[in-house]
């Protein structure tokens, strides 16, 4: 009787369900005696009991399934006729998606149908992403609330377990440890993960950069656990909803696939350090360093700097060389949606082609390793844009959409005062500002923004919509892809915030190196907004 509920069943043929039009089927007793069935395609598997779905989910968060190996008596004799299948994956829950484990009952005769829906099961879960990643977890434990560790051990590592990965728990001791671990340790590893803020992940990234095999160590992916204060990488990789999801973060560093990080790197004289989110200066570098008391405030520390900055609504003594690609914000739109329709064409090809698959997640191809550059300060020529800060306020229009006044120098008026410079990596810098929307991974450009000084009324005004990236229209807010850019400050503005790291300098030489270091998305690419999709056509 067990066998004729519990037997193995396909209603679809295999060609079929490899193309993900059919959903292959097997036949489980569930732990309370009543027949269920597991089933799974190219998108989803599900446990069903009485006909009606028990659990769902993705297929990309089933972790692992498995036969689990029977006891035997003294003898060696199987105490029970009945295998077990183990199966755990994610599922979606408030606050974080939670790890579900489920123990199902097999008949012994049908284990080589149960064999053949597990290869196939795991064939599509991990879609040619290595199994069983090699991960090095670096945990600063005094890092947001203080209890990362705790985190990692309740949310973080339960589902590594499940999923069979290897992982090396580091806790970091002091400033610049994670650095130093970077910098010294063997490259044994599959993933960098980091269960902090974005601190680490500057750390990480800093200390294999210095390293004599740097286009190597630079290799290995460096990716967020969000467990910190300022978590804006794991927000560009996860999206605004699940940024924060501890378990979805380790997800990614099981199954992402393989993106590149632009990062730049930013001299002053013989000293340079690399960036791989964002480089700030005038009332954004106040905001990054001013506000470090208030980390425990979470996000909101940026609205209050930025508040508080609008008070005192001050230019800063600047002049900027910049290496500029283009400063057409129509055209920083267009080649956007460009690169999701390309992306969202890639997906599709994916599914159907298991060697794409393969291909994304195991890297992408480039025609040659790159190299970091020596350290030197770069020498502007006649071909670069030059801004120079005045005291003028920038001319304000109302306006919600793109302008006619967008042009090739960014609409820039000579004697405009320059509130902030902001370069960026990644589009948002905390969750309630994404100040880079049109950034593109491995673009092999960095997105500049210098704000023109203009009334009090604007800038609180832009508030408002800086999660959504409305910022960008603002004529005042210019806007320039570039490789490179030179600046020189003056007085108290020689402050520069590098990933929320202080340094001084009254020259400092900022130059991308595309595609230098790597990370991991589930998407292969940053996490979809809205943006530019369907933009307003101003007023």
């Amino acid at each position: 009787m067990l066998a004729s509920c519990c037997g193995a069943r396909a209603r679809a043929s295999y060609g079929d369900l490899e193309s993900g039009r059919g959903m292959d089927e097997l036949s489980v007793k569930l732990r309370d005696g009543q027949p269920g069935t597991l089933r799974c395609n190219t998108k989803v598997v599900e446990l069903l009991g009485r006909g009606k779905s028990i659990v769902s989910t993705p297929i990309n968060k089933l972790l692992n399934v498995a036969l689990v190996t029977e006891s035997d008596d003294q003898h060696g004799t199987p105490t029970t006729t009945d295998l077990s299948l183990r199966i755990s994956f994610l599922v979606k829950a408030t606050p974080h998606h939670k790890l579900d484990t489920r123990e199902l009952i097999i008949p012994r005769e049908d284990r080589e149908e149960a064999e053949r829906w597990i290869d196939l099961a795991m064939g599509r879960a991990y879609a040619g992403t290595p199994r069983a990643r090699k991960v090095r977890l670096l945990v600063n434990p005094i890092g947001g609330k203080g209890n990362a560790m705790s985190l990692v051990n309740s949310l973080a590592l339960p589902v590594y377990r499940a999923a069979g990965c290897e992982v090396d728990v580091i806790e970091t001791r002091y400033g610049k440890h994670a650095e130093e671990i970077a910098r010294d340790m063997k490259l044994d590893c599959d993933v960098l993960a980091a269960a902090s803020g974005d601190g680490i992940i500057h750390e990480l990234i800093n200390g294999l950069a210095i390293r004599s095999d740097a286009q190597q160590a630079l290799k290995i992916p460096v990716v967020p656990i969000p467990t910190g204060s300022a978590n804006g990488m794991s927000i560009n990789l996860l999206g605004l909803e699940e940024g924060f999801d501890i378990p979805l973060a380790v997800l990614n560093t099981i199954k992402g696939q393989i993106m590149p990080l632009d990062i730049c790197s930013v001299t002053h004289g013989d000293a340079r350090r690399f960036s791989f989110m964002s480089v700030a200066m005038g009332l954004m570098c106040d905001i990054d360093l001013g506000t470090e008391h208030l980390r425990w405030l979470g996000d909101t520390r940026f609205v209050y700097g930025f508040l508080k900055g609008i008070i005192s609504n001050s230019s800063m003594r600047c002049k900027i060389h910049i290496k500029v690609a283009t400063a057409d914000k129509g055209l920083m739109i267009q080649r956007l949606n460009e690169s999701r329709q390309a992306q969202a064409h890639t997906r599709r090809d994916q599914l159907d082609d298991p060697d794409q698959i393969r291909k994304a997640a195991n890297g992408h191809e480039e025609d040659s390793d790159p190299s970091i550059p020596p350290v030197r300060m770069l020498e502007p020529d006649e071909t670069w844009l030059i801004l120079e800060s005045g005291n003028q306020y920038a001319k304000v229009e109302k306006k919600d959409g793109p302008s006619p006044r967008w042009s090739s120098n960014g609409s820039w008026d000579e004697g405009e005062g320059m509130l902030y410079v902001y370069t960026g990596l990644q589009p948002y810098v905390a969750r309630d500002l994404m100040q880079f929307p049109v950034c593109i991974p491995g673009e092999g450009l960095m997105d500049v923004v210098v704000q023109s000084l203009v009334p009090r009324s604007v800038l609180a005004q832009s508030i408002s919509g800086g999660a959504e990236g409305k910022q960008f229209y603002l004529d005042s807010q210019h806007y320039y892809k570039a490789s490179a850019y030179v600046v020189e400050l003056e007085g108290k503005n020689s402050l520069v915030s590098v990933d929320g790291e202080a340094l001084r300098g009254t020259r400092l030489s900022v130059e991308l190196l595309p595609k230098m270091a790597r990370t991991l998305s589930l998407y292969g690419t940053w996490a979809q907004s809205t943006f530019g999709k369907a933009e307003p056509t101003g007023s």
